[in-house]
């Protein structure tokens, strides 16, 4: 009797092994009463009725249900995403155009007041052109926005841009009022939602625009001294 009891001790505490915490499957997260995974092995071993019973194609059809449905969550949430990657671009394209028509008054006029929303609106750009691509565009996507729209040649071509990057974020934002909530923590964020955080060029600002020197460098420079 007494060996039993420390066999039985030492078979419950012996190993000193905490016992590990039970994972919740999908099942049980979906409410449903049947395993997922156990009726998709009996399908993949053809047993189709083995230990499955007759209300197993109510279970079936739940789990269907619930893989339809995570499915189509899923697809909202690629195409929020490409939404988003698609509205940080359209923007970028007009934040763009706007520092070419800066920098063509600044050409024109040459006042500080010209000279200083030139600098300001090719920062913006630059920056509106960062989000693009950490948004998902491609380098050579990004560089193809900009350069079109860079070359506009009058107003009805800077409204046109305006009206198709406010469409695009009208876009963004139904797409990402459709999603669940624990997959709105996870999305993406608009560029009209981020701060530009710390900007660096503030201290040096007066200097640069006397200098006729401004922040921004890159590809947008480059397109944008072509209206000089």
């Amino acid at each position: 009797m007494g060996g039993k009891d420390i066999g039985g001790a030492t078979a419950k505490g012996g190993s000193g092994k905490p016992k590990s915490a039970k994972s919740v499957s999908r099942s049980s997260k979906a409410g449903l009463q049947f395993p997922i995974g156990r009726i998709a092995r009996f399908l993949k071993s053809g047993k189709y009725a083995e230990r499955v019973g007759a209300s197993a194609p109510v279970y079936l059809s739940a789990v269907l249900e619930y893989l339809a449905a995570e499915r189509s969550i899923n697809s909202i949430v690629n195409r929020a995403e490409n939404a988003h990657m698609h509205a940080a671009l359209t923007i970028a394209g007009l934040a763009s155009a706007l520092a070419a028509v800066a920098a063509t008054d600044d050409s024109s006029s040459g006042s500080k007041m010209s000279r200083a929303v030139a600098s300001a609106s090719e920062l913006l750009a630059s920056h509106c052109i960062e989000l693009a691509e950490m948004a998902g565009a491609e380098h050579d996507r990004v560089a193809s926005a900009v350069k079109s729209a860079v070359d506009i040649r009058s107003p009805g071509d800077l409204m046109t841009l305006t009206a198709a990057a406010a469409t695009a974020m009208r876009a963004e934002s139904a797409l990402r009022s459709r999603l669940p909530k624990d997959a709105k923590k996870n999305a993406t964020i608009s560029p009209y939602d981020k701060g530009l955080g710390e900007v660096n060029h503030l201290d040096a600002y007066n200097s640069e625009t006397e200098d006729h020197k401004f922040p921004c460098v890159g590809e947008l420079q480059q397109h944008t001294s072509k209206c000089n």
